[in-house]
């Protein structure tokens, strides 16, 4: 049938070249019978691997075709359908084609028929899995990677968040939020361009604060939104919350500091010989490298009952000078109850605007006086550190000892002067 005229069914009739409208047509074409006989196909459409002319009614015509052929046969009804059909081609591989088909029902020689125009979408399918598949790919290792997945329009406002949330604020509440709301400092909130970022920023350091404003510490990474002319609309990326190790490698820098002030006094009291040089060197070091407003040492021993007596001390400002001469006489009636109970822990005491941190010394288990730590304040929460509290405990170890060596001298040294008056 080289041409064929046909007349389209339906409300206005009209005569077409049938022959040319297949032959034409930009994808796999063909004209069915009523019977569902192929009569004519194009080129692609054989190459399609579907059924041409000479072929068995039905014979190898997809199913889903098939049903709307004999829909088009029977009630002239057209219709649009996508159907797959599988291809072998001469070296045995098959393909599973992808095909979109408009079915029209036409009349030939006052027969009914049908004519079906189809375009290959199998490519189109191809790339669409293969970028949902790349979506869900990347997808699935932000997910893994990142604890904040945001994105923020010019404004700064958040348009997208992960299922995640960002801390204990979940998408629902992030959604529509300026995101400088959750900066722990807005300051910082102001200074920080990771978040309106118009060049790729990478793991840039912010504080963030969850519900109860508790600080958290996240590496942000970002990169530049921009429609299709290069207009800059906003920012898009992740955040790795690292608070946990900013905590340890701030601890591990406090207790390495911490050595090396512990280290020091040790040092100073090496440096001297004399017991009473060495009290003060102890005493002057600690104040300096601990930063204390004053670093005092009481020589009293409990069992003895001799008179309690500060045998060095620094007190570096007039402040705490004056504060010193305010509390001295409250510091040890504080201290001495504490050194004839035993106790080995350290002691806290506020009094006459001033903080004191108290550790007990010890020689052969024998209690013989006091280092204390002071800092001038008036009310106000606790000025002490755990770190504070190890560099105490540390020089008290060696001040016990330094305390009965000075004893030990002051003995002798008074001995002797007893023997010369004689």
């Amino acid at each position: 049938m080289a041409q064929a005229a046909a007349r389209v069914e339906g409300s206005i009739p009209a005569t077409v070249d049938v022959a040319r409208i297949i032959t034409d047509h930009s994808g796999p074409a063909c004209l069915y019978d009523a019977s569902r006989r192929p009569l004519m196909a194009n080129a692609r459409w054989l190459a399609a691997g579907l059924p041409g002319p000479g072929a068995e009614a039905g014979g190898t015509t997809p199913a889903a075709l098939a049903v709307e052929l004999l829909a088009a046969s029977r009630f002239g009804r057209s219709a649009n359908l996508v159907f797959t059909h599988e291809h072998v081609d001469g070296r045995g591989r098959t393909t599973e084609l992808t095909l979109e088909a408009t079915v029209v029902p036409v009349q030939v020689d006052g027969t009914r028929a049908a004519v079906v125009l189809g375009t290959d979408r199998t490519i189109i399918g191809t790339l669409q899995r293969a970028l949902s598949e790349s979506r869900d790919f990347h997808r699935s290792f932000v997910a893994c990677s990142a604890d904040f997945i945001w994105q923020v329009d010019g404004g700064g406002i958040i348009d997208y968040v992960g299922p995640r949330g960002l801390l204990d604020h979940s998408p629902e509440e992030l959604f529509g939020a300026p995101i400088a709301r959750f900066f722990v400092d807005s300051g910082e909130a102001r200074a920080s361009l990771v978040f309106v970022s118009r060049e790729p920023v990478w793991e840039q350091e912010v504080w963030l604060a969850d519900r109860k404003g508790d600080r958290h510490c996240f590496l942000v990474s970002a990169v530049p939104v921009r429609d299709r002319d290069g207009r800059w609309l906003g920012a898009r990326g992740i955040g790795r919350d690292i608070t946990e190790q900013r905590i340890r490698e701030a601890e591990l820098q406090r207790a390495r500091h911490s050595q090396r002030m512990v280290h020091s006094v040790l040092h100073a009291m090496r440096s001297e010989v004399d017991p009473r040089a060495i009290l003060d060197a102890a005493a002057v070091v600690a104040a300096d490298t601990a930063r204390l407003d004053a670093c005092l040492v009481l020589k009293y021993d409990p069992e003895a009952g001799t008179t309690p007596e500060w045998v060095a001390m620094t007190l570096p400002s007039e402040t705490a000078k004056a504060g010193f001469e305010r509390t001295s006489e409250a510091l040890i009636g504080y201290i001495l109850p504490a050194l004839a109970g035993g106790d080995r822990r350290l002691h806290r005491l506020q009094t006459g605007g001033c903080h004191f941190l108290i550790s007990p010394t010890m020689v052969e288990d024998a209690r013989n006086g006091a280092v204390v730590f002071g800092r001038v304040g008036d009310g106000g929460a606790d000025p002490w550190t755990v770190e504070e509290e190890h560099i105490l405990r540390a020089i008290a170890e060696q001040m016990g000892i330094a305390l009965a060596q000075f004893d030990l001298v002051e003995g002798l040294r008074r001995g002797k002067g007893g023997s010369d008056a004689g």
